[in-house]
């Protein structure tokens, strides 16, 4: 009697287990996640980018635009690389000055007249 009252409990038990388990809702679609990475920048990239920010940079009060530190602009570039294309951005920055000295020249002799 006592296997029986065993197996009828056990019965039960899985019974009301396999009833609350039960999903009526319909299945949800799964969600799929894609994490995509920016596309790594070429050497010629960085160097450009390097080059346009250390144009970009304020001298400081002696008039010089330190090498150091490094822009994070220019971070995956070998020291030579880093200094030719600083080099550049130096370059870059006195041409647009010149430029900007000459148009406000311009502007000042058609002023005068």
């Amino acid at each position: 009697m006592r296997t029986h009252n065993a197996a009828a409990i056990i019965a039960a038990l899985l019974l009301a287990l396999t009833a609350c388990s039960g999903e009526d809702a319909p299945d949800k679609p799964a969600v799929t996640v894609t994490a995509t990475k920016a596309p790594a920048l070429t050497k010629a990239e960085i160097a450009k980018q390097c080059t346009d920010t250390v144009a970009a940079l304020e001298p400081n009060e002696n008039g010089e635009i330190p090498s150091e530190p490094v822009p994070a602009q220019c971070k995956g570039l070998t020291t030579n690389e880093y200094l030719n294309a600083y080099y550049d951005g130096i370059q870059q920055a006195n041409k647009l000055a010149r430029e900007d000295l000459q148009r406000q020249i311009e502007e000042a002799e058609q002023q005068d007249q």
